[in-house]
């Protein structure tokens, strides 16, 4: 028992740690870091919480997430407490579960998914913060509006009544080539700043989500002011 205590407490202080790595380094560039959840055990979640320094978390999957912070009774007092945003790919026979889940979706790719959105929002008469996801690299399986089609899909999402358009996230290209994922990043901030030029939009701040474990320091010299960590963090 003591012993499973000691490596309990050992992986506490390593999650404590490596938060405070992250912080640190964001500090300078007056940048927000949310947790990504995907793969982190309740133990380590709870570890998040009781540390109290990272506010927003970021959730892939809808149904991990009802199961999180819908029936875990561990989970949900904690719920209002953080700023959860769902970051995943969102099929759209789940977007019904999604507008009460979540407090952003980042990862609309489509007006139709939008479209969807605005509906279920009507009916709960609230008006939901998302992101664009913008497409800044070329692999197939990789969802996104692209940035030849992105002007148009802006316009048609900004006009709906019940969607608060408030940045783009963007996935980094699949490389160990730093001038590579630079030069992608460099793009999603150009276009970022010609939709965002104000700090918030309607309450809710804008954001240029980008950066993961593997690349958000390469991320935030091209000026993220949100960067995703999830591995980095959870990893054993």
């Amino acid at each position: 028992m003591q012993e499973r205590d000691r490596c309990e407490n050992i992986k506490i202080l390593d999650i404590q740690n490596k938060i405070s790595e992250i912080l640190n380094h964001t500090k300078k560039y007056n940048a927000d870091v949310m947790a990504v959840i995907k793969y982190a055990k309740k133990a380590q979640i709870i570890s998040l919480i009781n540390d109290g320094r990272i506010k927003i978390l970021g959730e892939n999957r809808v149904q991990d997430s009802i199961s999180r912070w819908q029936k875990d009774l561990d989970l949900i007092p904690f719920k209002n407490n953080y700023d959860i945003h769902f970051i995943g790919h969102l099929q759209k026979n789940k977007v019904k579960y999604s507008i009460n889940l979540f407090n952003s979706i980042d990862s609309i790719d489509s007006y139709e998914l939008a479209i969807l959105i605005n509906e279920f929002a009507q009916k709960n008469n609230k008006k939901v913060p998302v992101m664009l996801q913008l497409k800044i690299n070329e692999r197939e399986t990789q969802y996104g509006i692209k940035e030849s089609d992105f002007d148009k899909e802006y316009n048609m999402i900004s006009r709906l009544p019940n969607v608060i358009v408030r940045g783009i996230m963007c996935i980094g290209p699949l490389t160990d080539d730093e001038k590579e994922i630079a030069q992608a990043f460099r793009k999603a901030r150009s276009v970022y700043e010609r939709y965002f030029t104000d700090e918030f939009s309607l309450g809710f701040k804008n954001y240029l989500s980008m950066g993961m474990s593997s690349d958000y320091k390469i991320a935030l010299e091209e000026g993220a002011n949100l960067i995703r960590i999830g591995s980095f963090l959870f990893s054993n």
